[in-house]
């Protein structure tokens, strides 16, 4: 009960039928679980009322982002709808338990919601804003990824390409970083490289069918040509 009912009762002494009770903030109903007449007990809450005045947001990141993301992290938010809009926030909360299945770790983001434009269960895209550093950047594209090694082919001139083998660091957006391989200057065959892998195993192999050939003293097969 509240105080000012409690010093009514202990001066009057009188009972009172209907009790008024005052949120101790401002905000929406967002759940009722009581109608006229119904009891309350101890522990119940019948109404539920939400503050939108601030809000968060939950995002996912990738296992291999994780160790670039912090708490005080700045980032924004963006929503289908209002484009050319975006939230500003920051991250308040990383959880330490990652989704087995998802590989992903949940972020809470808190977000300033004064005009009560964003509202719950609304879906959006969060844009962390790391630190950023120097490196060398290529399309994601242009990296071939056989499971056991990552290979991309080198323009060495005349037409003439190399497969080289690099190791790839976080990737950001459609561009991926590279650690080792590779050197500032050099250029990389990008969307089409699975051609060009197609015809450097198919070539390989028809040297190795040659060889073999030869070993046993029985003609080789004839040139494959494109």
């Amino acid at each position: 009960m509240p105080p000012e009912a409690l010093e009514r009762l202990d001066k009057g002494g009188e009972l009172q039928k209907t009790l008024t009770l005052r949120s101790p903030i401002s905000g929406v109903i967002t759940a009722k679980t009581v109608v006229e007449g119904s009891r309350v007990g101890p522990g119940e809450a019948p109404m539920e009322i939400t503050d939108l005045g601030r809000l968060w947001a939950q995002a996912e990141v990738y296992e291999a982002e994780l160790s670039r993301v912090r708490v005080g992290l700045a980032a924004e938010l963006r929503f289908s709808g209002q484009e050319g809009r975006a939230y500003p926030g920051r991250v308040a909360f990383i959880d330490p338990v990652l989704d087995p299945k998802t590989r992903t770790a949940k972020v809470r983001i808190e977000v300033a919601n004064p005009k009560g434009e964003l509202r719950p269960d609304m879906f959006g895209d969060a844009v962390l804003k790391s630190a950023g550093g120097k490196g060398l950047l290529i399309p994601m594209d242009a990296v071939l990824d056989s499971g056991t090694r990552k290979v991309v082919f080198v323009a060495l001139g005349d037409g003439k390409f190399e497969p080289r083998e690099v190791e790839t660091g976080p990737a950001s957006g459609d561009l991926v970083a590279v650690r080792r391989g590779l050197e500032a200057g050099d250029e990389v065959v990008t969307g089409a490289a699975f051609l060009v892998d197609s015809e450097s195993r198919l070539r390989a192999a028809l040297a190795q069918m040659g060889a073999k050939a030869d070993a046993k003293g029985t003609p080789a097969p004839p040139e494959h040509k494109h």
